[in-house]
């Protein structure tokens, strides 16, 4: 079933069918694959769970994306070591979905990175995410109106919190959410002046 699947997600990139359309086939065959290594992924199992723990597939798909965008920045002509630095700074709470609270995230992004690169990853949905790379920053590229490698890859980065926060317990949301709070507090307005 895994390799049906794999054949028919592989086909759909062929076809410059939507990325989004072909990693949610992904995440299904990720799923599937979990099932032989005795995980049930909550999409297939048959009652919902609270506090479930983060799924090796889920994990490894948003780690994938937060390695694109250190990829697309190198691309765009910045230098590794900064791309890691810019993401400690403004992405750094994904530690606490992504790396069990870490606290050298750069430096484990830096390694997920290297990996997909190489081609050497365990899970096959993440590698495939990575090496479809072009055709999802040409989508994004189309979508956001601009192929500026920056926005692009603060779009992923964005999608990499969803992908983490959808998947990830309550503890870790809970943490996720106080470090940005501490980070962009509200902003105080003032009331219009009246003339």
């Amino acid at each position: 079933m895994v390799q049906a699947m794999e054949t028919i997600f592989v086909h759909f990139a062929k076809q410059k069918i939507s990325p989004f359309l072909v990693h949610e086939l992904m995440r299904f065959t990720s799923s599937l694959s979990d099932l032989d290594r005795g995980t049930v992924h909550y999409s297939l199992a048959p009652k919902k769970v609270r506090h479930r723990p983060m799924l090796s597939s889920d994990l490894w798909e948003a780690r994938a994306h937060v390695a694109l965008a250190v990829d697309i920045m190198v691309g765009g002509g910045m230098l590794k070591k900064q791309a890691l630095a810019v993401i400690e700074k403004n992405f750094g709470f994904l530690a606490d979905t992504l790396a069990g609270g870490a606290s050298k995230f750069g430096v484990l992004v830096g390694k997920w990175h290297q990996e997909l690169a190489s081609g050497i990853s365990a899970d096959a949905g993440a590698q495939s995410v990575f090496d479809g790379r072009q055709r999802y920053i040409d989508f994004l590229a189309k979508k956001l109106g601009t192929d500026d490698p920056n926005a692009i890859a603060q779009n992923i980065l964005k999608h990499a919190v969803l992908l983490s926060a959808r998947t990830a317990d309550a503890t870790a949301i809970t943490k996720v959410a106080a470090r940005a709070r501490r980070r962009n507090p509200p902003q105080k307005t003032q009331p219009d002046k009246k003339k």
